[in-house]
Formats: structure tokens, C-alpha cells, sequence
């Protein structure tokens, strides 16, 4: 059955829905690994031709049931570091006290394994990086705005959660002391939720590329507006009026878009979206390493790209890495940096221990 959404201008959304069952199931390899054969489990990612729709059909069986993901930290600009780690996620706190960085209480617990640790290389050869395990919270949407009463359907939710890096890291111009408070946010949506995320942001993307479709061909050089070429006064004027007119129409909606984009699904390929032709949403959501099993709700979840932030304080603000990153501010309390991206990547398992 195939199902198509007239939007707002134009703009055509379509869908299939098929009914199939799991397709090939293929092995997340591990490399030599410290543990012994009992504990160590090979991860299975599952494979089918609509990721998405698949995760409607197979949600978890639970709306607590723990996650497995594998996250990638990302550090620096000019010099780059990253550290790869696979985490357990569940909905078990001891913790009943709002956290100011989480935005009330803790959901729930993301747990690391340090027997199979991060690592990195520098000029002293490969470094073992020991990760402590910290608290998650999902915060639900808010209004963009403070005018705004309501918020877009399909916005994000937000991911917030805290490790500890226990080791101290350096190379080159990166360095972390030891025990460096590592705090994460990211867009997060659940299957319906992006679904209907897409749906709002794609008016918004039509009406921006378009606007900039048309400025484009009215300044064409060769296929343009003619009155532009300088032949006559009066048309000229008349072409350039009418250039402003579509600068300015430009200028909003990009505006318009911008306002929302932050807290939609990101669309990688919207190439076809301002010329009014129909948009493939099984394209535009098929990636089977996006969602996975998160505590909360029996639908999938996907993560997208989001920000690190570093606790440093005002003494160490002249230390090498963080010397360009901080604010001016006189008191020593701890201050959050950015200082890097991180993303995540879904991890199945075949048994109940992963970790």
C-alpha cells in the first residue's frame, strides 16, 4: 500500500508500507577481545529495506527495556580525537534529586565496561581511556519561543547525560585532566515522532529551496531576467525591483526555516524538495544504524549528532585546550565547554548480557 501526503505548496510526501519479517542478520565484528568466551558476544545489527518501518513493527517488548549503543566521542577542530565505547542503557536510578545539568531527575543509568575500554594512540603508542558510568534524562519538548504556546509536532526531545573520563588524555594539543566531567546533549525522536517531524519540516524546506530556486533563475546570466542586462533605464529598474522583491522573499523563508530546523529531523538529501517533486520518506529514514532499543517507550529511538561539553573551572581555562573555549568569568565555578560532537550508533544482541 503506498500512501501519499499532500503538503502545504506543493510539496509531496509518499510512503509505502510492507509487510515483511526480519531480513539478513549480519555481525557487528569484535576485535580481540579481553574477556573470555562466555562473557564477550558478538552484536547483530538487523537489515531490512525500510529501517524505520521495521522498528514499528518489531518495537521493544518493554518501555523499560535496557539498550545497547556504541558511542563515538569526538574531540577538537585542527587536531582531532575520538573514542569509541559501547554503553548499556536502563531505567534503574538511585538518584531522586533534580541534576541542574539534566533538567530535573535522572531517568535512568548509562552504564560503560572498562574491561573493554576506549582507546586512542599518541606518541607513547595505544592509551587505555577508563570511562565511569553517569545519569540520563530524556526532556520532552518545550515552545521554541517564549511567544510560542505550543510546540511543532514532530520536534525533538532532548537527550542529556553525564560520564567521567577517569583518565587523563593528551595529544597533542588535546589534553583532559584526570576525572574530566563529560556532559552530552542531543536531538532524540521516537519513530512517530520523527515521522511526523519530517512531515512538518518539509513546507518549511520546500518553501526556502524554492524561494532561492526562483532568485537563482531570475539572475541567471544566460536564461535570466533580460530587463537586468543594462539596455534600457527604466527596465532595469523595473528587473531590479523585482530582484529585491525575491531577495527579500528568499530572506524570509530561509528565516522561517532556521527557526525550526534545530528541533526537526535533519534531512540529508533534500535536493528534490524545492522543485515540487515527491519526497521518499522510506529514503529519507532507511538507515539501519540509526534506531535502537532506549528506556521510555516500546518505540525505537534514533540519536542524532550532538554536543560535548566539558566542566572546566577558571583555573584551568589557560591550560592548552580549553585556553581558546572559555568565557571570561572571574569565580572558579565549573563552567561547560563545548569541546566536541558525539554520535550513536544502535547495538542488538542475541543474549540479555551485553556488557
Amino acid at each position: 500500500m503506498v500512501v501519499v501526503l499532500i503538503l502545504q505548496y506543493g510539496c509531496c510526501l509518499s510512503f509505502s508500507h510492507q509487510s515483511y519479517g526480519m531480513a539478513t542478520i549480519r555481525h557487528h565484528s569484535c576485535d580481540v577481545c579481553p574477556l573470555s568466551d562466555t562473557i564477550c558476544k558478538y552484536r547483530t545489527r538487523y537489515t531490512s529495506s525500510s529501517r524505520l518501518l521495521m522498528a514499528s513493527d518489531q518495537s521493544s517488548p518493554s518501555p523499560w527495556s535496557s539498550g545497547y549503543w556504541q558511542l563515538t566521542l569526538d574531540f577538537g577542530k585542527e587536531t582531532r580525537l575520538s573514542l569509541s565505547f559501547e554503553i548499556l542503557v536502563n531505567a534503574e536510578t538511585n538518584s531522586q534529586e533534580n541534576d541542574s545539568w539534566l533538567g530535573g531527575k535522572p531517568t535512568g543509568t548509562i552504564e560503560t565496561n572498562n574491561d573493554d575500554c576506549a582507546t586512542y594512540i599518541n606518541n607513547n603508542g595505544q592509551q587505555n581511556v577508563e570511562i565511569s558510568s553517569g545519569q540520563w534524562r530524556i526532556e520532552p519538548p518545550m515552545p521554541l519561543l517564549p511567544t510560542y504556546v505550543n510546540t511543532l509536532l514532530g520536534q525533538a526531545s532532548t537527550l542529556r547525560f553525564y560520564l567521567t573520563m577517569n583518565t587523563p588524555i593528551e595529544r597533542n594539543s588535546i589534553t583532559f585532566p584526570e576525572n574530566q566531567l563529560l556532559l552530552l546533549q542531543s536531538n532524540t525522536f521516537r519513530t512517530e515522532q520523527y515521522r511526523d517531524g519530517i512531515q512538518t519540516l518539509l513546507p518549511y524546506q520546500y518553501n526556502k529551496d524554492r524561494a532561492q530556486k526562483n532568485l537563482d533563475e531570475q539572475l541567471d546570466h544566460e536564461t535570466g531576467d533580460r530587463r537586468l542586462d543594462g539596455n534600457d533605464v527604466l527596465e532595469t529598474l523595473g528587473g531590479m525591483k523585482d530582484a529585491a522583491e525575491l531577495v527579500m522573499v528568499r530572506d524570509k523563508m530561509r528565516n522561517k526555516w532556521l527557526e525550526v530546523k534545530g528541533s526537526l529531523p535533519k534531512i540529508s538529501d533534500s535536493s528534490s524538495i524545492g522543485t515540487g517533486r515527491g519526497v521518499d520518506i522510506d529514503k529519507l529514514l532507511d538507515d539501519e544504524d540509526s534506531w535502537g532499543v532506549w528506556p521510555g517507550d516500546t518505540e525505537f529511538m534514533t540519536i542524532e549528532r550532538g554536543v560535548i561539553y566539558a566542566v572546566v573551572t577558571n583555573k584551568e581555562k589557560d591550560q592548552g585546550f580549553f585556553q581558546s573555549l572559555m568565557s571570561s568569568d572571574d569565580s572558579d565555578k565549573g563552567e561547560p565547554v563545548v569541546v566536541g560532537k558525539w554520535s550513536a550508533v544502535p547495538l542488538f544482541d542475541d543474549d540479555d548480557d551485553l556488557i
